[in-house]
């Protein structure tokens, strides 16, 4: 029996969050425009605008570094909420297509629409169809990557960016990956780049000349998973949901400080938020998991099992300030503390809790 040819779509919202803060203030729509809050804060960008990328500004980048190289751009507070309303609407028109979405985040998502709800057989014409509904219900656009498979269609949506529609059809796959750079490949980051590079592996098409045997004896697994991906091989599906891991806080000084009072009460907040937010939810965690990020960026990262049951009375705050008068007092003492996160993993639902931490800290007012 012959296997029905896969049609994957990969939609990505382009500068989602900026593009909402333009949507919303139309004024700014010629000026480069930065979402992560005060420029002379610790934080770092969240999005940007074309324009401001073209100054060099990217995700993740320090706003004090991206008020530097882009002085005159126009800097805003994050606004989840805003952003969470636009995607629930967006998710509902994936939706009304394919019964077969996932989404990777807020403003990403995979579709397989090779059964979909208009029983319409072209891909790209699906495409067109969502890009224009989305436009219509928000005024928002998006880039399309059209495949047959996730792989692919991913590489295709950041193609013909932004605002566009690209498609790589089963028989240009091996042509169109073999001039890209492997940086262009999900998962090679700078260190693996180097890697390859000290091999003379500059692009997909070096590795297409090398056999399996070869990529995995130079390689090893890394050579296994790129023999496949130049090749245009992912048979992985589209999953319907992606269950939450973990859940976490985190919290970035506005002066470097070692001083435990002080970030013993930076984390009573942060044990706070966490706990609200799980408790939301209706999930709890086996495992916490704390984070130390240093004046010099040096971070550690310490995970330890939870008894469900001690959630109650404050036991999860006594636990967490423990392991931080640990880490802070034994392990690097003096070191100031750049940021502070928390979290927790290994994912419980549960209906009911006894006493929680909203009581332990009402008790304490």
């Amino acid at each position: 029996m012959i296997e029905k040819q896969r049609k994957i779509l990969h939609v990505d919202m382009d500068a989602f969050y900026a593009s909402v803060e333009i949507l919303d203030q139309p004024k700014l729509q010629k000026y480069p425009v930065i979402v992560g809050g005060n420029p002379n804060s610790r934080g770092v960008v969240c999005a940007a605008n074309y324009i401001a990328r073209e100054y060099g500004v990217h995700s993740a980048m320090p706003l004090s570094r991206a008020k530097n190289i882009c002085p005159k751009a126009f800097f805003l507070p994050v606004r989840m909420s805003r952003y969470k309303e636009l995607s629930m609407v967006i998710q509902k028109i994936f939706s009304s297509y394919s019964s077969l979405v996932q989404p990777l985040s807020l403003d990403e998502a995979w579709l397989d629409v090779t059964e979909n709800k208009y029983n319409i057989l072209s891909a790209t014409w699906l495409a067109e169809s969502i890009k224009s509904d989305i436009k219509i219900a928000t005024g928002l656009n998006c880039s399309i990557g059209v495949s047959y498979n996730k792989f692919l269609a991913k590489i295709a949506s950041d193609y013909n960016k932004p605002n566009g529609i690209y498609v790589i059809p089963p028989s240009q796959a091996i042509k169109f990956l073999s001039v890209l750079d492997l940086r262009k490949l999900p998962g090679i980051g700078k260190v693996t780049e180097q890697q390859l590079l000290r091999l003379n592996l500059k692009t997909v098409g070096d590795i297409q000349k090398l056999s399996r045997e070869e990529l995995y004896l130079k390689l090893g697994r890394l050579g296994k998973s790129l023999y496949e991906k130049s090749r245009g091989i992912d048979k992985s599906e589209v999953k319907l949901s992606k269950k939450s891991k973990s859940i976490s806080v985190e919290s970035t000084f506005s002066v470097n400080t070692s001083n435990i009072n002080d970030l013993k009460l930076v984390l009573k907040k942060l044990v706070l938020r966490l706990y609200q937010r799980t408790h939301q939810k209706g999930i709890y965690g086996k495992t916490i998991n704390i984070k130390i990020k240093f004046y010099d960026f040096e971070q550690v990262t310490r995970s330890f099992s939870l008894e469900f049951k001690s959630l109650s009375q404050g036991h999860l705050l006594n636990v967490y300030t423990d392991k931080l008068t640990t880490i802070i007092k034994c392990e690097f003492p003096n070191k100031k503390v750049r940021l502070m996160g928390i979290g927790i993993s290994n994912l419980l639902s549960t209906k009911s809790v006894n006493k929680n931490l909203l009581d332990y800290f009402k008790d304490r007012q």
